[in-house]
């Protein structure tokens, strides 16, 4: 006479339907995550800043003929304490450009922060300064604009506060 065990593995293909119920959980999650808020950098209007790019392209050859050189420097540290933004600029022949109207723009490449702008004051012979506060550490992209009436230059570079 054959006596019958209890089947102690009929627990065995529960095992794959959680860990298929665990896989479709973690899934799930990624996906709303994921379209939750956008990443990487978004335009407006794209198809409007394409149209503009022959435009973009007469800008930088007239920058270039002109020969503006623009020295940036920064001291200081993110909030709650200013970053001092010391710029030098001079012409084609190395002689120094005053009397120039000028902004410094900040902004944040790796998350949406509105644009931090301070206008440049003129310190010196082709000295300027501004002061802002920026509100995180990290790196961020500083653009300088400096123009004389007529004539304009725009220099942009990525920096890094501490």
């Amino acid at each position: 006479m054959i006596i019958a065990k209890p089947n102690t593995y009929r627990w065995i293909p529960w095992v794959f339907v959680g860990a298929m119920a665990l896989v479709v959980a973690v899934n799930g999650g990624l996906v709303y995550f994921a379209l939750r808020e956008p990443v990487g950098i978004i335009v407006k209007n794209p198809y409007q800043d394409g149209l503009r790019y022959n435009r973009t392209l007469e800008e930088r050859q007239r920058q270039k003929a002109l020969g503006w050189q623009v020295a940036a420097g920064m001291s200081g540290k993110s909030a709650p304490s200013a970053t001092e933004i010391r710029i030098e600029a001079r012409d084609g022949a190395g002689r120094v450009l005053d009397g120039l109207k000028g902004r410094v723009r900040f902004d944040r490449p790796v998350e949406r922060l509105p644009a931090i702008e301070a206008e440049l004051i003129q310190i010196g012979p082709g000295a300027y300064v501004a002061s802002v506060v920026l509100p995180r550490p990290g790196q961020w992209d500083m653009t300088v604009d400096l123009n004389n009436g007529r004539d304009s230059h725009s220099a942009s570079r990525r920096v890094q506060v501490e």
